[in-house]
């Protein structure tokens, strides 16, 4: 059943009562993209910053269901776009009819036809689809597992309802009227709103009113034959490239399991060449030959045929030689089962079976920065042939990813804020929109094409598909715009031509997104930008990134070289963006990834990758219970643990002038640095997979199907996604991707961090899990026995190497460490000195570690907020009164429960977040569940958060502002003669108990 608002016409405002309003914008067009894009701006839920609505006039020449012959298929990616958008319901009660795929057929003519199945992806992002024209219930031929559909219907039923979602915002005023010029102001030149005409009746007679209307800024989507295009824009826009037209036709299939050769799907027609290169009796000389033609179902009745006419002009249908030449070409391939419903629709008069022509344009997108107060969308700024039906798609993701750029907006005033988040827009875009241009463009040059090379090409194409998993996965992907990396499909066909080529560039060219690039996920940011496209997930919006530029560059100093690498995208992180995402690499420090990742939790689903890089252990159990706690939508985790030295150098660089004339020949001038980083230490990065559900079940199907090995059935032993050293298939890389879809993200992911170049850089190795427990718990021992002592005294490790005092302390350490490991393990036993976590051999590592960073800072310090300024230890650092001292300066917070101030005390410390909770106190927790005292390791977290505590409320102040201090305080009193670089000095100027300013 229609509902109403799928052919209702839409009441318009009256324009004398419009024109009495003031506008924050203008769209001119109420298409799929105005609509969608009124609606978006004014939505509540995605622009929660806005202090009111935004005011919004929505003009159209014509509010009554228009009747095209395009726009009637959306692509799943669409149809995620449309839920996203908040207008999900616009895709039911309109007859819709469920797309699961393509089907493709190619032939000399009816008898000699091949075939071949193209489906969609396995469904990720249920839809929870209402109904579908599919009405006798039957499934669709083909069909054995969900997929992620597409809709095809009347482009009008769609267009309306989308209509009524904008129309039922309060601050969108719809108007019926032509626009027939734009305003511009003429001091700035900026557009500054439209001229419109209107039919308004009065006294029983019809008058035409032209009035003007104002906003800061205006939308022009008014479609493929914009007449604005070059008034706005006469050199920057290129006019459309008309290649060839689409003759359309209405098929009537009342019995679609009957005529239709694979209900539920696209269907694409080719012709193909006779290979003893006779022409067929009929054929007329000189006359091209069709090109594709395509038939998919738009209601439960009705089917759409579009038929390819190459060239400028099409052949006359007043004379009938349109009727002839479609007889003679594309009667010929048509699969049998269609021929009676074509024949029949040529054969009718009656005008809504009409032939009715449309052209095929092709216009790449401008980068609008030279027209301030108006922007271009839809049609009006990007075409590509229709073949793959990616238009309404297109303007769909344009307006998503737009309206959430404005949405920090709180209106539109301000060009210049609106500039910058335009070129963002353009840059963005990109990941959608040219894999569809891209595909759109060379598939038609391959098959509307006459060449007889290309002939060639045609059949080796058929025949790639043929091959079936990621020959037709990876395609499907990107044409349905589920997958949004145009260079994946290229990589994805290297593994075929050559495996001695693997390596250059990843297989499945999926974008990373690295969340908070501190030190070292910069340092993986800088790698990984050669192999893959990389998106920054920043925490705050730092000063040195309010730019312009949509991108930044990191700098890596190494062995006194300092190499750039440029074009990083970045978003700032909140929960306003709406793209999934497919693989994460979060580096941020441990205590707040769990706030971090809360943020996005929408955007990460079961089919996505999230790799953890940081100090500690026990993150993976607090997602799992805080965030991840539905077992089928949790991701598949990547536990990674590193032990490469990096440091800040600077926070970010500003651009010189000089600076600007060498970044000229490259497209980067006043690019912003995300900052200089020092890679000092050289040291490696091991992961280890933890899947999730359905990698659990691709891995159980996987298995079941191995009939080589059945001695072992461990699935961490028997499989390759778990194991790189299986022996049934030892290389992931080369078998992964055929296992099943749901592995795709987790292939990127691992083949990138293992690419012959990241290895080489980076030293990058792939564990077993067991393995890699084994790793992370030694170095957690060796963070727990080096880090809190060197934040507690902000000291270099060299400070704890030269001491002695520092070997009885660390074993003690390493002593409760492997006393909690074992007990986990349920040994029952001492680990036997042989093995990794036995405290002979954790006291033998960390004595290793501490020798070869004896020059390093901990990352203890930088989480105290500390910043240790001695090379030299000072002496008796860890003797027996020194760490009394210590203890003494955190005294102030142990105070008795009659203390009127100890409960806020002890929620404060218990509110106080650092690494030490992952490390140390990881220990401790470890211990308390498997009844192990841990009292060293108790205390080390302890003090470690008191003196957290501590600085935050002002009693101890860091180092490196206590030595500023000093010396003001010392020049102010003129005692030069007192030292001031004294680094034994823990006691604070602001202690109350010592009223010396400069105590040693």
């Amino acid at each position: 059943m229609l509902h109403p608002e799928s052919y209702t016409t839409l009441p318009s405002a009256s324009i004398s009562k419009a024109v009495l309003e003031s506008y924050d914008a203008i769209i001119v067009g109420a298409g799929i993209g105005g609509s969608a894009l009124a609606y978006a701006l004014t939505d509540p839920s995605r622009n929660k910053k806005r202090q009111r609505p935004l005011s919004i006039l929505l003009i159209e020449r014509d509010l009554r269901q228009p009747d095209r012959i395009v726009g009637e298929l959306l692509q799943p990616g669409g149809c995620l776009a449309v839920k996203r958008l908040g207008l999900r319901e616009c895709l039911d009660e309109i007859e819709a009819v469920e797309v699961n795929g393509y089907g493709v057929y190619w032939g000399t003519d009816s008898s000699n036809i091949s075939q071949l199945a193209l489906p969609y992806p396995p469904e990720s992002v249920p839809m929870n689809w209402k109904d579908g024209a599919l009405w006798n219930g039957k499934s669709p031929k083909g069909i054995h597992q969900q997929r992620q559909q597409g809709r095809s219907f009347h482009h009008g039923r769609f267009v309306q309802r989308l209509r009524w979602k904008a129309l039922s915002r309060p601050s969108v005023t719809v108007l019926q009227a032509t626009v027939t010029d734009l305003i511009r102001c003429p001091k700035t030149d900026h557009i500054i709103g439209v001229k419109v005409k209107s039919s308004s009746s009065e006294n029983q007679q019809q008058r035409e009113e032209s009035v003007s209307f104002f906003a800061p800024i205006s939308f022009i989507m008014d479609g493929c034959f914009s007449k604005f295009r070059r008034l706005i824009a006469s050199e920057g826009f290129k006019q459309p490239t008309v290649r060839s037209h689409f003759v359309g036709l209405l098929l009537k299939t009342p019995t679609p399991f009957e005529t239709i050769p694979l209900p539920g799907h696209g269907h694409v027609i080719l012709r193909k060449k006779n290979s003893d290169g006779i022409e067929k009796l009929d054929a007329v000389e000189g006359e091209q030959e069709v090109g594709p033609v395509l038939v998919y179902q738009i209601g439960s009745a009705e089917t759409r045929m579009l038929v390819d006419v190459p060239g400028a002009k099409v052949p006359s249908l007043s004379n009938g030689s349109l009727h002839s030449y479609l007889e003679r070409q594309v009667g010929a391939i048509l699969p049998l089962s269609l021929l009676e419903t074509f024949q029949a629709t040529l054969d009718s008069n009656e005008p809504e079976y009409r032939l009715r022509v449309m052209p095929n344009s092709y216009l790449p997108p401008h980068l609008q920065d030279d027209h301030a107060g108006v922007i271009l969308m839809g049609d009006s700024m990007n075409m590509r042939h229709p073949l793959t039906g990616g238009g309404m798609t297109v303007a769909l993701l344009d307006v998503e990813i737009l309206s959430d750029l404005l949405a920090e907006l709180n209106d539109f005033e301000n060009w210049s804020d609106i500039e910058e988040r335009l070129e963002i827009w353009h840059h963005q875009r990109k990941k959608s929109s040219t894999c569809i241009n891209v595909l759109a463009q060379a598939l038609y040059s391959l098959f509307g094409a006459e060449d007889e090379n290309l002939e060639v090409l045609k059949e080796g194409c058929f025949k790639y598909f043929e091959l079936g998993g990621r020959r037709v996965s990876d395609p499907i992907s990107l044409l349905s715009a589920l997958f949004h990396h145009h260079s994946s499909h290229f990589d994805s066909k290297r593994k075929d031509v050559s495996e001695g080529e693997r390596g250059r560039r990843t297989d499945e060219e999926e974008e990373e997104e690295e969340l908070n690039a501190g030190s070292i996920g910069s340092l993986l940011c800088f790698h990984l930008q050669s192999i893959t496209p990389i998106t920054l997930l920043l925490r705050s919006r730092q000063s040195q990134h309010r730019r312009s530029k949509p991108t930044l560059s990191i700098q890596i100093e190494k062995h006194d070289r300092t190499r750039t690498s440029r074009g990083l995208q970045y978003e700032f992180l909140n929960n306003q963006q709406q793209h999934p995402i497919e693989s994460l690499i979060v580096t941020t420090k441990a205590p707040h990834v769990l706030d971090s990742l809360k943020l996005i939790r929408h955007r990460l689903s079961a089919h996505s990758t999230v790799l953890l890089l940081h100090n500690g252990l026990g993150v993976v159990e607090e997602l799992i219970e805080n965030c991840f706690q539905e077992p089928n939508s949790r991701p598949t985790f990547v536990l990674a643990t590193t032990s490469h030295g990096v440091y800040r150098l600077d926070k970010g660089i500003p651009v010189t002038d000089t600076d600007q004339e060498q970044e000229q020949e490259h497209d980067h001038v006043d690019e912003p640095c995300h900052g200089r980083f020092c890679h000092a230490g050289i040291g490696d990065i091991r992961i280890g997979v933890l899947p999730n559900t359905l990698m659990s079940q691709s891995i159980e199907r996987f298995t079941l199907h191995n009939s080589q090995h059945q001695q072992d059935n461990h699935i961490e032993n028997d499989n390759p996604i778990l194991n790189p050293l299986s022996q049934t298939k030892p290389n992931l890389i080369n078998h992964l991707p055929n296992i099943e879809p749901e592995t795709k993200s987790l292939y990127h992911t691992i083949s990138s961090i293992l690419n012959p170049i990241i290895v080489q850089e980076l030293s990058t190795k792939w564990l077993t899990m067991a393995e890699f427990q084994t790793s992370a718990l030694i170095k957690l021992t060796v963070n727990a026995a080096i880090n809190p002592i060197s934040g507690l005294l902000e000291t270099r490790n060299e400070g704890l190497y030269r001491e002695s005092s520092f070997s009885s302390l660390s074993r003690r350490v390493c002593e409760e460490a492997s006393a909690v490991f074992e007990a986990q393990s349920g040994g029952g036993q001492p680990f036997r000195p042989h093995h990794p976590l036995s405290v002979d051999n954790l006291q033998r590592v960390v004595n290793e570690i501490i020798h070869a960073t004896r020059e390093n800072i901990s990352s203890m310090c930088s989480d105290l907020r500390t910043l240790a300024t001695n090379r030299l230890p000072p002496p008796n650092t860890l003797s027996k009164p020194n760490l009394l001292r210590i203890g003494a300066l955190q005294a102030p917070l142990k105070k008795t429960r009659l203390d009127p101030n100890h409960e806020i005390l002890q929620k404060s410390l218990k509110e106080t977040a650092t690494e030490i909770d992952y490390i140390n106190g990881y220990i401790s927790r470890l211990g308390s569940q498997y009844l192990i005292q841990t009292p060293v390791n108790d205390s080390l977290a302890d003090l470690v958060k008191l003196k957290s505590v501590n600085i935050k409320r002002g009693l101890i102040l860091p180092r490196l502002q206590r030595v500023n201090r000093r010396l003001f305080i010392k020049f102010n009193a003129d005692h030069h003669h007192k030292s001031v670089d004294n680094p034994s000095d823990l006691v604070s100027s602001k202690d109350p108990q010592n009223k010396d300013t400069d105590i040693k």
